[in-house]
Parts: structure tokens; C-alpha cells; sequence
């Protein structure tokens, strides 16, 4: 095996223990459809971490409430979320381990972040926390991670 010349890192549930406050929010907003849709929804986000909340968003309202949604009312609702996770997330805990890893691999390899966040709130949220001084780059959607993932690669002529 060829020794590891970078380290990707996903963000939520990983660096800091945001993934509930993400299914909290989910479970909010959806809360006035009843237990079912909700239990529905925050299963259907469970099981797709790290997809975008815009892809679960659409997906959510077209499979459980019959709503297609155009780019505009999907905007609206995805600046709500943000806005419902933000400070939270700022404020929230380490994944216990977390910044220890981050400071023993620190200056040994080039460290990477690549998120399903959008970049946008990903860019506040690192700033915030003052993360940001440990990685080479931070990427969020709209983006895949595979795409991104790739990107990274091809750019810092890494192989995976």
C-alpha cells in the first residue's frame, strides 16, 4: 500500500457532533405534516449523510408532500434550514478525538474537508470556529463529494 500523502476529512459527525442538530432542523421543518412524514423524512436523512439538503429537501417534498419544487421556494427553504443549524453548529463540540488527530496530522500531510454543507455556510461556519487554519481547503456542496473528491485529487496530483 502506498503511503498517505493527504488526509479528506467529512465535517458533520466527524470534526464536530452536528449531525443531530441537522436532524433536528429536518424533524422542525417538516413537524406540521405530522409524526409520519417526519419519522419518514428524518429517516430518509439518516440514511444519506453527506447528500446536500437540497437534493433531501426536493426529494422530501416531492416523495411526502407532492411538491415540486422550482429553484426559488428550494432556496427559500434551504436559507431557512441554514439559518435554523448555523449558530448551533458554530457552537457545537469536537467529535471527542477530533481536534487531537487534526493536530497530530497537522504540518505532516496536507488536510482537506469536503462536506455535503453548502460551501457558502460550510466557508462562515469554519471562519466562525476558527478551523480553517487547519486545512488546505474546505469544499461543500453544491458540489459532489466524488466530483470534489477528484478535483482535489487531480489538483494536488494525489492519487486515492
Amino acid at each position: 500500500m502506498p503511503p498517505c500523502r493527504a488526509v479528506i476529512f467529512d465535517f458533520d459527525g466527524v470534526i464536530v457532533e452536528s449531525e443531530e442538530i441537522k436532524t433536528r432542523a429536518f424533524a422542525a421543518m417538516y413537524r406540521g405534516h405530522g409524526p409520519e412524514v417526519v419519522g419518514a423524512i428524518v429517516a430518509h436523512h439518516r440514511a444519506n449523510g453527506g447528500i446536500s439538503r437540497r437534493k433531501k429537501i426536493r426529494w422530501c417534498h416531492r416523495m411526502h408532500l407532492g411538491i415540486e419544487l422550482d429553484e426559488r421556494a428550494l432556496d427559500t427553504l434551504c436559507q431557512v434550514f441554514s439559518t435554523m443549524v448555523e449558530d448551533e453548529v458554530v457552537a457545537c463540540d469536537w467529535v471527542p478525538g477530533a481536534e487531537q488527530v487534526l493536530r497530530r496530522l497537522q504540518g505532516c500531510y496536507p488536510l482537506f474537508v469536503v462536506s455535503g454543507t453548502p460551501q457558502d455556510e460550510l466557508t462562515r461556519i469554519f471562519a466562525r470556529r476558527n478551523l480553517d487554519q487547519w486545512f488546505v481547503e474546505v469544499w461543500g456542496s453544491p458540489r459532489g463529494k466524488s466530483e470534489i473528491i477528484e478535483d482535489i485529487l487531480a489538483r494536488h496530483r494525489r492519487s486515492p
